[in-house]
């Protein structure tokens, strides 16, 4: 390849080209010019011959493919290499989170429910001023930092034990005990109903008024008790929690304080659990849902990947499928679908201009700085929308084919298809973009970190051998002229850089 004849005309000797990738020899093109054509002659390493075919004139007696000479893009290769990445990063931190979980309740489930249950109707102290005071358990046995603290939720203490009788029943017979003061009263005890009462129901001449004051003023606080305890302790037989797990003071799990959550609770189908295991792994549940709230759908046990493969990686079969509607292989919301989705995503962000499949079928004619076409403008079928117009590249992706090429050597610079009265064009930059796609991979001999960000940084990379705008780029950035005619001479100094980087 490049501009040796541009100037010569069709070559009247055998004569040979190889193309390369790094130091390897791929295939051997023999071209022999003769008076009935040019002989074209592939041959691999081992001399085998691949292809051969005879081009008369500017025809060209068969089309070969040599697209399998072309090295695979990497980026290709870094698609190849992703797997679901957000569904096993969030499995990871879910699951770490949710074996660490210990039970640090200090009690059963029902527990916190129990002592937050208020005392809404404490007792209405009817003063001899007509105005009510709110009277409130008080107890030191519940409260001994402070006996004069009122009791207005219900205490833990009082679950001591559950089957007890209400301690301060013996209200009644103190109550009952108090002393008339004045033997002219019609009541000889006190009245329970006078509880209820919220001013004296005595007139302050009467001989009952001051024995109503007495019984009244006979501990109220703890006749509160009395009423709180047994609403305490109604309350929490309405609870739920309770109903479930009743046990108190809190059993763990298999007997161990320490004891983790484990993730076959998660299974959907739970082996018969202990009553203490069971409220564990609800409280499990609880926990995951506190701390990762909106996501219970997004976390299964055991996690649910596309084909059930926690190591897949976005397929190269899905790459012939992208566009805009997804395949009708996976339904939307599947797993599948979502790694498919995720796949799309990255390569569209990461590689915005990748092309796929790579080039349509690249030719030897390819390997030639350009082709030169001798078509005139009425070349054209009459009834194509082309008729009157020159051949162009662009105009060739709508559909416009060159009618007639000039012979192969016209195609290795403008002056020669000049000559000619044809027009040239540039040809894909294969040999450009098989050289830069050449270079080492990471593991492989060779390879540096420094020259691969060279080559990102510098914008280097030809994702479309066929776009010739990237070819101009890669040239350019380089410091070739962008329309430079020589890959080869491109090549050699990418590779200097190469060298330069060891």
């Amino acid at each position: 390849q490049g501009d040796i004849f541009a100037a010569q005309g069709p070559p009247s000797t055998f004569c040979e080209v190889e193309f390369t990738e790094g130091q390897q020899v791929d295939k051997v093109v023999l071209m022999n010019q003769q008076s009935d054509g040019t002989t074209v002659i592939l041959k691999d390493p081992s001399g085998n011959i691949v292809h051969e075919y005879t081009v008369r004139g500017s025809s060209q007696s068969e089309k070969t493919v040599v697209y399998s000479f072309l090295p695979k893009p990497r980026w290709v290769d870094w698609y190849l290499g992703i797997k679901h990445q957000p569904v096993i990063d969030l499995e990871e931190e879910w699951q770490n989170f949710y074996k660490n979980i210990t039970d640090t309740r200090v009690g059963p489930d029902w527990l916190n429910d129990y002592m937050i249950i208020k005392d809404d109707t404490p007792f209405e102290f009817p003063k001899t001023d007509r105005t009510l005071e709110r009277v409130f358990c008080r107890d030191q046995n519940i409260t001994p930092n402070d006996k004069h603290s009122p009791i207005a939720t219900c205490p833990k203490k009082w679950l001591e034990n559950i089957t007890d009788r209400n301690p301060y029943l013996d209200f009644w017979s103190v109550w009952n005990n108090v002393q008339l003061a004045n033997d002219t009263c019609i009541h000889k005890t006190c009245q329970p109903s006078w509880l209820n009462e919220t001013k004296n129901p005595f007139q302050d001449d009467d001989s009952c008024y001051d024995f109503f004051n007495d019984c009244i003023d006979e501990n109220p606080e703890r006749y509160q008790c009395l009423k709180f305890w047994d609403h305490c302790r109604s309350k929490l037989f309405e609870l739920d929690s309770y109903k479930k797990h009743p046990t108190y003071p809190k059993e763990y799990c298999d007997g161990d304080p320490d004891l983790t959550c484990k993730l076959e609770w998660l299974d959907g189908e739970n082996q018969e659990l202990t009553p203490a295991c069971q409220d564990f792994s609800d409280y499990c549940h609880r926990k995951l849902d506190e701390t990762y709230p909106g996501r219970g759908s997004e976390y299964h046990y055991p996690e649910i990947y596309c084909d059930g493969d926690r190591d897949l990686t976005c397929k190269e079969e899905w790459l012939r499928e992208y566009s805009e509607e997804m395949s009708t292989q996976y339904q939307n919301g599947t797993r599948c679908h979502q790694f498919w989705t995720y796949c799309q995503t990255r390569l569209r962000t990461n590689h915005t201009e990748f092309v796929w499949p790579l080039y349509d079928e690249p030719t030897v004619e390819d390997y030639m700085p350009g082709y030169c076409c001798l078509d005139e403008p009425t070349d054209a079928a009459f009834e194509q929308d082309f008729w009157g117009q020159y051949y162009t590249p662009s105009r060739s992706k709508r559909g416009m084919v060159c009618q007639e090429r000039g012979w192969w050597h016209m195609g290795m610079s403008e002056e020669p298809c000049s000559q000619g009265k044809g027009k040239w064009y540039r040809t894909p930059c294969i040999t450009l973009y098989t050289c830069i796609e050449s270079r080492p991979h990471l593991g492989d001999v060779g390879y540096r970190e420094s020259f691969e960000d060279f080559v990102i940084d510098e914008d280097l990379v030809i994702y479309d051998p066929s776009d010739l705008d990237q070819c101009q780029r890669t040239r350019a950035a380089l410091g070739f002229d962008d329309n430079h005619l020589d890959d080869h001479e491109v090549c050699d100094f990418f590779k200097g850089y190469m060298c330069d980087e060891e």
